[in-house]
């Protein structure tokens, strides 16, 4: 069975549609932030978990049970990334937001003309005389 060839423009709706960006606000470094929020609660539940095996140090066999249910009774805080946006509804937000921005200037230039118009008006030749 022979699969069919997709063309360019096929290929490009398509990614579209897989492709997806980060529009959470952030800059574009928080690539590494995602990673350090993760190592931060990974790390935070360590230290917790760490904390109550310090104070428990000198312990009687029977009491390992007890300090075992603690250290996993300690709940890990959970970072998640917010999903992100496909890529083709970005590029319609921003093509729809390049529209407004261009009926509002088309708007202000013919505000600006009108006002212009009005203010201006052509003087004849002779006023100046009086003719």
């Amino acid at each position: 069975m022979e699969r069919k060839r997709k063309t360019p423009q096929e290929k490009k709706l398509l990614s579209y549609v897989k492709d997806t960006r980060n529009t959470y606000g952030e800059s574009s470094r928080s690539r590494f932030a995602i990673a350090k929020r993760k190592t931060f609660h990974h790390q935070a539940l360590r230290h917790e978990q760490k904390l109550i095996l310090n104070k428990t140090i000198k312990v009687i066999d029977e009491e390992i049970d007890l300090i075992e249910s603690k250290v996993k009774s300690v709940k890990p805080k959970r970072w998640r990334k917010c999903a992100d946006s496909p890529l083709g509804e970005i590029i319609s937000d921003k093509v729809e937001e390049l529209n407004t921005i261009e009926i509002v200037k088309n708007l202000r230039s013919r505000r600006i003309l009108q006002m212009a118009k009005k203010r201006w008006k052509p003087k004849s030749r002779y006023s100046r005389w009086g003719w």
